[in-house]
């Protein structure tokens, strides 16, 4: 998998977090130091970005390398103790065209108690990729330990990394597996081998199910070893729609399981590390008496760390994890250069 580094550079106390456009020099504007609600020294971060590249969907490893529109980055303090006392969520979001700005505590955000991520996405907040820590460098121009933050920080790398699936188990070549597919139906529905269905003359995979059963499934996304930060917003959706006309409805109908979901729901409380999304997710399908094709749709709705407002009220966005950034247009595999994210099951005739 393919990895993206974004620097952001930064000056403690009188100071800020930029990424800077390669051969662009910038002078950091004098800023007034600050405190914390419980009056500890806090460090500036203006963040910027450029230079992000290129992509036209989400969740493959070469298109999702990130043509960002939006960032949010979040960092979460778990109090001067490590105990969740005095714990705060440190937040922003912006555009590829703009900076954005936030304080921070000094902390170990690498530590497990501590942390910080990254998001990247559309501009309405289609999830392609999320980013931790990799590095840190001091006003030397040295690399300091870890993650740590300090006052002598000045540089910040975030390493990117994209989401990714593969629905038709493609692997590294054109052939569909659904062995290696990242929505697997479990025994004894297991699919062996996928239908086919020509399509606007393309040809699709297909999923089989039987009429009148109810199915376990699991549905995964590769996050690149990455999931603490990353925590279910709400109910993921499974969206069952037609293809062609069925004139006695839709045949199936999903739901997922074992969410975690927090008190009160989703997302709070702090600290996070209990409620990161899981992975697979689990579904329940159930099938009723009504053959036809249908394209399915799957949603899944995140935080950055959780839904705790900022540090001067910043409210958290609302990301979308899904197959495609065109969630209604069928997916084409990953080895195909298309924004497709559905993909197809067929109801059996009998």
């Amino acid at each position: 998998m393919k990895r993206i580094t974004i620097t952001l550079f930064l000056i403690s106390l009188s100071s800020f977090l930029i990424l800077l456009p390669s051969c662009v020099n910038f002078v950091a504007p004098e800023k007034k130091a600050a405190q914390s609600k419980d009056g500890r020294p806090m460090v500036n971060l203006n963040i910027g970005l450029s230079g992000a590249g290129d992509s036209s969907r989400a969740l493959t490893d070469v298109l999702a390398k990130i043509g960002a529109e939006r960032f949010e980055v979040a960092f979460f303090y778990n109090g001067p103790n490590g105990d969740g006392v005095g714990a705060q969520v440190y937040r922003t979001t912006w555009a590829s065209s703009d900076r954005g700005s936030l304080w921070v505590e000094e902390a170990d955000y690498g530590d497990g108690v501590n942390g910080a991520i990254l998001f990247a996405g559309t501009e309405r907040r289609v999830l392609l990729a999320i980013g931790s820590i990799s590095a840190v460098r001091d006003h030397l121009g040295e690399n300091q330990s870890g993650a740590v933050i300090t006052r002598f920080s000045r540089a910040v790398t975030f390493e990117l990394v994209p989401l990714t699936n593969d629905i038709y188990g493609h692997g590294n070549n054109d052939i569909p597996n659904p062995a290696e597919s990242t929505f697997k139906l479990l025994p004894p529905f297991t699919v062996t081998t996928f239908g086919t269905e020509t399509l606007y003359g393309n040809v699709y995979p297909v999923f089989e199910l039987p009429r009148n059963e109810t199915i376990q499934a699991t549905y995964a996304i590769d996050f690149g070893g990455i999931t603490t930060g990353i925590v279910t917003a709400g109910p993921p959706a499974f969206i069952p729609g037609f293809v062609g006309q069925i004139p006695y409805g839709i045949g199936l109908e999903g739901s997922f399981a074992n969410i975690p979901r927090g008190d009160p729901p989703y997302g709070d409380p702090l600290p996070m590390h209990t409620l990161d999304v899981p992975n697979p997710w689990e579904l329940t399908l159930r099938t009723k008496n009504i053959p036809g094709l249908l394209s399915v749709r799957i949603e899944i709705p995140v935080f950055a760390w959780s839904n705790a407002r900022g540090y001067e009220n910043v409210v958290p966005g609302r990301w979308i994890i899904q197959g495609g950034i065109d969630n209604a247009v069928l997916d084409r595999g990953v080895t195909q250069n298309a924004t497709g994210g559905a993909f197809l099951i067929r109801i059996a005739e009998n």
